[in-house]
């Protein structure tokens, strides 16, 4: 899925004129992490700043949509909470936002989308490499994003020591604090200047893509 997304964005950035690093800055950002992914490969790829503000902008507006109008078509359609955290993991980009959607609906859709996503997000290892090669540009680090650490020690700690349910409501209540702050600071990344550099292409290129990602997902979850 991430990898038919991401040629899917790169294709139709061509036939609809978008430049060849908008479109791969949009492709990284739409099948696999957002702006997490657009970040860390945009230094690889000797990315101008007119290039990446407008692309961020469009992302993180869509992500911003997707939290108020997923919960809604999710309860809708009737989706059960797994379902409804794969699809969200699929289908929205970045991790933020897919845990802001999924905690609309449950605890349980909130434990699915996490786990998936961060699948999706492991593909920034594989990623910036072939960017590397592709652009034939060299880099120090490989931006790997540190939250995945954070999230597999997590695990294993959960895994080795088994918290108590208090000390669990604890770590919840830590975790929705920190969901609303990386929401917050999702929308101190739109302005009205970053809204003014947006064109037309990018923007119908993201929307495209996205009306096409948001069903395709539907159907693989089901």
């Amino acid at each position: 899925f991430v990898l038919v997304t991401f040629f899917a964005v790169i294709g139709l950035g061509k036939l609809l004129g978008v430049t060849k690093k908008q479109s791969y800055l949009l492709a990284s950002g739409t099948a696999i992490c957002g702006g997490t992914a657009m970040a860390s490969v945009a230094p690889v790829i000797k990315a101008k700043p007119e290039d990446l503000l407008p692309a961020l902008s469009i992302i993180f507006i869509l992500n911003a949509l997707a939290v108020i109008f997923f919960p809604l078509l999710g309860n809708w359609l009737g989706l059960t909470e797994e379902q409804f955290g794969s699809w969200v993991a699929l289908a929205i980009h970045d991790t933020a936002s897919v845990i802001g959607a999924a905690s609309v609906i449950g605890e349980r859709a909130v434990e699915v989308s996490a786990t998936l996503k961060l699948g999706r997000t492991l593909w920034i290892v594989p990623l910036v490499l072939f960017s590397a090669w592709y652009f034939r540009e060299k880099r120090e680090g490989l931006g790997f994003p540190v939250f995945i650490l954070f999230f597999i020690i997590a695990v294993v700690l959960n895994s080795l020591l088994v918290p108590s349910e208090e000390i669990n409501n604890i770590l919840k209540t830590i975790n929705k604090v920190c969901l609303l702050t990386g929401l917050f600071c999702i929308g101190t990344q739109i302005d009205r200047t970053a809204i003014q550099q947006i064109s037309v292409k990018p923007l119908v290129l993201a929307v495209l893509v996205w009306a096409i990602v948001i069903p395709a997902s539907l159907w693989v979850i089901q």
